[in-house]
């Protein structure tokens, strides 16, 4: 089977080269006659192609029609905190309200596929840009920046994939996600791997970013302190919270050149009239939205204005009146972060919007895959749940992000920071609440917090449950996407997801 790169057009900053391939497509490549097309493995051959076909791998994180998104804003759904808004009209939408996606979905089916689309386009440019001797670059070391960009963007969509239709919170299952490290020549079943065996991969690559990543070429690049920054999330996630508070410390204690906290939340998220806004220190590492000269707003943000999703109101009264009491103090969850990303009044449709990505009336947007505030509330938890108490560090990270956002000291009640009465329980639910917070509404992160502090809390069977935030959420198997049935369909090897056969 041929392979081919593509040239895509009019795409704003990603007016790139995108490499097709079938890699878990319902329709055989074979089928396809694109335009302006050359043989892939003609197509990199210099510095010069090499990241033309690089920027092909980041475009495929850019929002394409609604399939893609669902991964990142349908969990906010699931914990209840956002809502399906007017586009809610049908099974599967209403099935993302009471955390039970149905199985034939071909919103969830676009999604899965555009990630291993990703996957194999950098597969490709691994590859054939390996092939090449570094004597053809112009840039010292660049041949081994493009393949470990290429390697983090891998790592970053299998960690995806996982997340969404893997039980990534049990690295004993044998659920992980397929894994792909090689171009698809020819329609090819492979069977699943396990969580392990996924996250080696992924770690596996993250590694190669480390060591042969650029320094920091622009936020909308990987990097090597995305790369480190990464390594501490996915470790998190697998639960080695010794290694990732170590990890996640490194970062804010030596976070390279042009990365740090923005002294103001809200200014993080703006300006959207402006480039500028994929400058700002606070990204590690993110995707801009689709540019419009109309100012149409076909980026990120369009799927938080009202119709595909919105922010619910129960959201809104939790942060504003919600408290935890400390040591006798009543602390409040928030002081007006939310106020400052959000529309409470939604503009025409009646509905809060989310405006982190879009003010809905001009064409810069960024899709924040890791902020520097994450890294400091990634090592808050690792660090308390590795040492089994609050440590010194791991509050002073926790509250370095509410400070931040204008806590203040005086131990009192209201918006303040957590004092060192707190307790290990109380601290792990603090974190928890500054997440929802502060990465509200960026890549689900809420949701799959919500089920990690669950599985960890006795499996799913005691302790803290995800039905204590959203009642409908009580069978676990439905916390993660099931497989796309197309996708079971014609991959013989492919078993699908516990509770959906």
């Amino acid at each position: 089977m041929k392979q081919y790169i593509y040239k895509a057009y009019g795409m704003g900053v990603f007016i790139c080269l995108l490499i097709f391939s079938s890699c878990d497509l319902t329709t055989a490549v074979d089928d396809v006659e694109p335009l302006y097309t050359i043989s892939a493995d003609e197509a990199i051959y210099d510095e010069k192609s090499a990241d033309l076909a690089l920027l092909g791998v980041y475009s495929g994180m850019t929002q394409y029609g609604l399939d893609f998104p669902t991964v990142f804003f349908v969990p906010d759904i699931f914990l209840g905190y956002s809502n399906a808004g007017f586009y809610a009209n049908n099974e599967e939408q209403l099935g993302w309200s009471s955390n039970n996606p149905i199985l034939t979905g071909s919103i969830q089916h676009g999604a899965y596929t555009r990630f291993y689309s990703l996957i194999n386009n950098a597969n490709w440019v691994i590859e054939q840009t390996g092939m090449l001797s570094d004597d053809i670059f112009d840039t010292p070391g660049r041949r081994a920046e493009v393949i470990a960009e290429a390697r983090l963007m891998r790592a970053l969509a299998t960690f995806y994939l996982l997340r969404a239709y893997g039980q990534f919170y049990d690295t004993s299952s044998e659920f992980g996600v397929v894994l792909r490290t090689d171009p698809a020549r020819y329609e090819e079943e492979l069977p699943r791997s396990s969580v392990q065996e996924t996250y080696t991969a992924i770690l596996a690559d993250i590694e190669d970013g480390i060591a042969n990543a650029p320094e920091n070429r622009g936020k909308t690049f990987t990097n090597k302190t995305f790369a480190r920054a990464f390594k501490a999330k996915v470790l998190l996630y697998m639960g080695d919270y010794q290694q990732a508070a170590s990890e996640a410390k490194a970062v804010i204690e030596n976070p390279g050149s042009g990365f740090a906290l923005e002294a103001d939340y809200a200014s993080i998220f703006g300006p959207h009239d402006s480039p500028t806004l994929f400058e700002k220190s606070e990204i590690i590492f993110g995707i801009p939205g689709v540019e419009t000269p109309e100012g149409t707003g076909v980026g990120w943000g369009n799927f938080y204005n009202g119709f595909s999703a919105g922010v619910d109101p129960v959201y809104f009264d939790m942060v504003n009146t919600g408290t935890l009491t400390i040591g006798g103090q009543t602390i409040a969850h928030d002081g007006g972060r939310v106020e400052s990303i959000t529309d409470p009044f939604g503009g025409s449709l009646g509905t809060p919007l989310m405006t982190k990505y879009s003010d809905y009336t001009t064409d810069y947007e960024m899709h924040y895959v890791m902020r520097m505030a994450e890294i400091y509330l990634i090592h808050a938890e690792a660090a308390a749940r590795a040492s089994g108490m609050v440590t010194p560090e791991a509050l002073s990270s926790l509250n370095e992000v509410r400070k931040r956002a204008g806590a203040t000291t005086t131990g009192g009640d209201g918006f303040e920071t957590y004092p060192e009465s707190i307790s290990l329980s109380e601290f792990l639910e603090a974190v928890r609440i500054e997440k929802l917070v502060e990465l509200y509404a960026e890549n689900g992160e809420n949701w799959f917090d919500a089920v990690r502090y669950a599985y960890e809390d006795g499996g799913f069977n005691s302790g803290f449950q995800v039905s204590e935030i959203k009642a409908t959420a009580t069978d676990p198997n439905k916390f993660i996407f099931p497989i796309p049935q197309t996708s079971v369909e014609v991959n013989s090897l492919l078993v699908q997801n516990p509770g959906y056969q």
